[in-house]
């Protein structure tokens, strides 16, 4: 009689202890099933939130390498000289359309900011709670105020509105994020490089009485340049940060309402004397077709001439993290299940086996009797269980799929509660330094992201093939294992210890 054939008349005969076997091998394929289908939806999960999402980077001075290469300069200074603020360095546009030349980037946008006034139009003043302050007293660094050199010292100049130099408005993060739309007109786009034309928000137009075609004139900040522009476009915006701020001086500037938008050509002209030149920019921004090409991007600006020790390449890929972050802990205890099922299932079916094949000592001694090698008994074993571990796979490809939701949602809220608990304020998105006065933002920013708070699991050829392979390996270590204290004695030791 084969193997084979033993085998399936054992499973005949011993209905309970088979019955006992194939509901440790049931709760063992639908545990390990469930894992490997999680693991299965929290992948692609994070590749359509990789593909909703994208990932920016910007290309900047890295001011804050610069202040600490300053502050461990004074420190180890022996002068006992005060420490300089360190002057931000500005962008190379060859540099930069050399970055963009890339298989990683869908997008760009180039960005300077300054900030300047008028001689035509006056700004949206909002009303504060302390009146007796005025523009002039705003730090240089701010919007609202700037400085220039006179003598040994430095003056401080007031200015009215923000003057935002891009590329391609529709990229800009304000736009891009919902938080401004156009109104009237249009937007600005590539052709409009070389051009004076401006966007202005509608309160400031509505003061003014602007309407696309009107003229403007703009004037920077240390009333060196005076240029005149073309409104081609209205927008709204519905960011009111500033207003939210009680008791703190408002300046014209950093009003959303006073902020104007133009070609980073034109905005880098009306930086007046602190200018330096149409071939540089404050930063940056590139849009990359896939958060996991972060890295990769990186490194081949870095072989493209990106001086690591002065500029910074700083991926936004924030929303992304956040958004993926509970589907990410949820795959990790999935992978955690699997190990943990696959080692218990293997010391548990082990020492049930044991159990089991006890009791065919003397069934084993007299095949070993007749001449059965000890290979075959083993194949005997093997294969019983492997019967009763089809059938519970068989069964499992059906129930597993249910388990594995039930367990994902649960998992997932329970991560996405965590998570939620936890998140902390979101840092700015990517901007121009301004070389001595203040950059915007490039790019779209890290606020109001939501978490991946579904899943939906479905049982895929690929888990059931791990399924298999696993299931193969636990039953034939259990059996290997099993047969060890069986198999070295011989069949005269087993037929004389019989009870």
């Amino acid at each position: 009689m084969s193997f084979l054939k033993r085998g399936f008349t054992s499973i005949i005969k011993r209905k309970s202890r088979n019955i006992i076997l194939f509901v440790i091998l049931f709760v063992i394929t639908n545990l390990v099933l469930s894992g490997f289908s999680i693991k299965s939806a929290s992948k692609e999960s994070a590749k359509l939130a990789r593909q909703k999402l994208g990932a920016t980077v910007t290309y900047e001075y890295d001011m804050q390498k610069a202040m600490e290469a300053s502050r461990s300069e004074s420190d180890s200074s022996t002068d006992g000289g005060k420490r300089t603020m360190p002057t931000s360095e500005p962008v190379s546009i060859e540099t930069a359309e050399s970055i963009a030349d890339s298989e990683y980037v869908q997008g760009y946008n180039f960005v300077n900011s300054t900030v300047v006034n008028s001689d035509t139009i006056t700004p949206v003043e909002e009303t504060t709670t302390d009146e007796s302050s005025d523009s002039d007293n705003a730090p240089a660094d701010m919007p609202g105020g700037s400085t220039k050199e006179q003598g040994s010292g430095k003056q401080m100049i007031s200015a009215d509105f923000t003057l935002k130099g891009v590329l391609n408005s529709d990229s800009d993060e304000d736009f891009y994020n919902g938080t401004s739309e156009i109104t009237d007109g249009r937007a600005l786009s590539d052709d409009d490089v070389d051009s004076n034309y401006i966007l202005v928000e509608e309160e400031l137009a509505y003061d003014n009485n602007l309407s696309v075609g009107s003229k403007v004139t703009l004037v920077s900040s240390d009333e060196t340049v005076s240029t005149e522009f073309e409104v081609i476009g209205i927008y709204k915006t519905s960011d009111t940060s500033t207003s939210s701020q009680p008791g703190r001086q408002m300046m014209n500037a950093m009003s959303p309402y006073n902020k104007i938008y133009t070609s980073y050509k034109a905005a880098e002209s009306l930086k007046g004397e602190s200018s330096t030149g149409d071939d540089t920019i404050d930063s940056a921004v590139y849009y990359l077709n896939d958060p996991e090409n972060i890295d990769a991007f990186k490194a081949e600006a870095v072989k493209k001439g990106v001086d690591e020790d002065t500029y910074k390449l700083d991926a936004n890929d924030d929303e992304y993290q956040q958004m993926i972050q509970p589907i990410e802990n949820v795959a990790s205890v999935s992978d955690k299940v699997v190990i943990i099922v696959a080692v218990a299932g293997i010391v548990v079916l082990t020492l049930v086996v044991v159990l089991f094949t006890k009791e065919r000592t003397y069934e084993i001694g007299v095949l070993l009797s007749l001449g059965e090698s000890k290979f075959k008994l083993l194949l005997q074993f093997f294969s019983e269980l492997l019967i009763i571990g089809v059938v519970a796979f068989g069964i499992s490809i059906f129930s597993g799929n249910v388990i594995a939701q039930k367990m994902a949602d649960s998992l997932l809220a329970n991560e996405a509660t965590v998570t939620e608990t936890s998140k902390t304020v979101p840092s700015n998105g990517p901007g121009g330094q301004g070389r001595g006065q203040f950059g915007g933002q490039g790019g779209p920013s890290t606020s109001n992201v939501e978490t991946i708070d579904t899943i939906d699991v479905n049982v895929t050829a690929n888990d059931l093939a791990k399924l298999a392979g696993l299931g193969v390996v636990i039953i034939f270590l259990s059996t290997a294992l099993t047969s060890v204290s069986i198999m070295r004695y011989k069949p005269k030791d087993i037929l004389t210890s019989r009870d």
